[in-house]
């Protein structure tokens, strides 16, 4: 790898987010926007933030709001005449604000802002002027060109992923792959940047999960561990004459993205070697283990792990011809409460894989 790869692989990953996609994908309230802050939290990403942008997201989705909300109020009208009068309400003006505002204030947290400032103005003026990408001879975007010289500033520190429906900053609309327009590829070359351009957020993401750091599953399941009360594993064991050594034989820990920036949901399954004490001598139980399933939130910056709940126990063994069964304990959990679901058991015959 070229010495200037190694640099731009060393650099931080920024994402960029064009007021377009912010308001189609709801602030980042969408199932693809979540995905998005799950693989930034991953990577240890950041969302850049230029100036611009950031005055506009709550301009445009103030606008968008307003418009559903007229929406709402036109259908609703000839509702009432269909059915007769029903109360209804639906945000004001003044909620529609502070919704926008409060949204970007929890995603603060990834925030890296740049300011508009005098020499960006200058900038993007020239640039108007030139009649360059995101310019055209007859088509001026003054705002979009201040928006690339904050980009060009983030790319002297952050590997940027640039996310737009723009299709003047591209260098083939219609085929979003081939990247930038060619004088904004080589103003990246020339400070020695790193800069991929998107139309969507699902082909980012695509590139995103590359660098995504692995979560550690064996750290997790010894905080999941910590929360457990392992008495009251002991006790479902003994209820069934085994003993729980404690040896933790394998660990499956799957996570999913939330609409909270700062938690992740968890599944995980747990499984223990078990001892069985029965003294059983005619009907011995071999290779007895314990499946602790359930799920719980997880905080990759604090390392924190909260509401930890068991979905299930599931004790496995084999007898002495190597058929396997399966018992296993249900829970659910209503008003806090853990209540016993049942108890299923299973047997079935193991068969050896077919090659």
């Amino acid at each position: 790898m070229e010495g200037s790869e190694k640099a731009a692989e060393a650099k931080a990953i920024c994402v960029v987010i064009d007021t377009n996609i912010w308001r189609s994908e709801w602030l980042l309230r969408t199932a693809r926007g979540a995905a998005l802050l799950f693989n930034l939290r991953q990577s240890n990403g950041v969302l850049g933030m230029p100036e611009v942008i950031e005055r506009e997201i709550v301009k445009h989705t103030f606008a968008a709001g307003v418009d559903c909300i007229e929406k709402i109020e036109s259908n609703f009208h000839m509702l009432c005449v269909l059915v007769g009068s029903t109360a209804y309400e639906v945000p004001t003006v003044e909620q529609l604000q502070t919704h926008a505002k409060s949204r970007l204030d929890e995603l603060k947290s990834l925030f890296v802002p740049v300011p508009f400032t005098l020499e960006h103005a200058k900038s993007a003026l020239d640039r108007v002027n030139s009649g360059l990408p995101p310019n055209g001879p007859k088509n001026q975007q003054y705002k979009d060109s201040a928006i690339w010289e904050a980009i060009i500033d983030l790319a002297r520190s952050y590997r940027v992923y640039f996310l737009t429906h723009d299709k003047a900053f591209f260098r083939d609309p219609e085929k979003p792959i081939k990247g930038l327009a060619d004088n904004l590829a080589a103003e990246c070359r020339k400070i020695g940047g790193d800069i991929h351009i998107y139309r969507d957020i699902s082909s980012c993401l695509e590139d995103l999960q590359k660098h995504a750091a692995p979560l550690d599953r064996n750290e997790l399941a010894i905080a999941i561990e910590a929360k457990i009360v392992f008495s009251s594993l002991e006790k479902a064991a003994a209820s069934r004459d085994y003993s729980l050594t404690g040896e933790r034989i394998s660990v499956s820990i799957s996570p999913f993205a939330t609409e909270q920036i700062d938690k992740l949901a968890l599944t995980f399954e747990l499984t223990y070697r078990l001892a069985d004490v029965s003294e059983n001598e005619t009907a011995p139980r071999l290779e007895p283990t314990l499946t602790v399933k359930g799920n719980c939130f997880y905080n990759p910056t604090t390392k924190e792990v909260s509401n930890v709940l068991k979905n299930a126990e599931v004790f496995t063994w084999r007898d002495i011809t190597g058929q396997e069964f399966t018992n296993t304990n249900h829970y659910v959990y209503a008003s806090g409460s853990i209540v016993l679901g049942g108890l299923t058991t299973v047997a079935h015959t193991l068969r050896e894989p077919v090659e």
